[in-house]
């Protein structure tokens, strides 16, 4: 088995209109572009790859607000979005997340899951890029936390089914101010 990474951020209760999502959305996806060549074009999801490779959207916000916007992408008072980016089918990055509502009890997210092997994944399992997309995440969404591993690290750190974000560490991590001041790290 393959291990997989990804990088994600989590926050609750901060209700926000379709196009505030949207712009957030956009800053995220112009600031992760130059971190990853193939990360320049993002298309919707679809029954197969050849169709999903006609689906691109363009990143400026009144296009991904018409995205956010449509029913399907609509739940209660949230939006929600999943987008890939990559040149074939084994070689792709996925991205998903949700925002815009004001539950305290369901995380808004993004999440950006990479690959497990191939040249994309070489140049994205670096330190440099990871904590490129987490302080992409930072400054675009404004989350309460993020962070960046693999999924067997999170599995091997907590002990919850389903924790809540903020509760396990990865190995980038980011705290919104309000949390506190980080203490010294040895």
């Amino acid at each position: 088995m393959k291990e997989s990474y990804y990088a994600g951020c989590y926050w609750v209760a901060r209700q926000e209109p379709i196009e505030a999502c949207a712009q957030r959305l956009a800053g995220f996806l112009q600031q992760v572009s130059p971190l990853e060549p193939t990360w320049s074009r993002w298309h919707q999801a679809a029954a197969s790859f050849k169709k999903a490779r006609q689906l691109q959207v363009q990143l400026d916000t009144p296009t991904l607000a018409k995205l956010l916007g449509r029913k399907a992408h609509r739940f209660g008072d949230r939006s929600s979005f999943w987008l890939w980016a990559g040149e074939n089918e084994e070689e792709t990055t996925g991205f998903h997340g949700s925002c815009g509502s004001s539950s305290t009890r369901v995380a808004s997210v993004c999440v950006l899951n990479s690959l497990t092997s191939g040249r994309v994944a070489e140049r994205v399992l670096t330190a440099p890029v990871l904590t490129g997309v987490v302080r992409a995440m930072a400054l675009a969404w404004e989350p309460e936390v993020g962070l960046a591993t693999s999924q067997e690290h999170r599995n091997l750190t907590v002990t919850d089914e389903f924790p809540e974000p903020g509760t396990f560490v990865g190995w980038v991590m980011y705290f919104a101010h309000f949390r506190g001041t980080v203490p010294p790290l040895p």
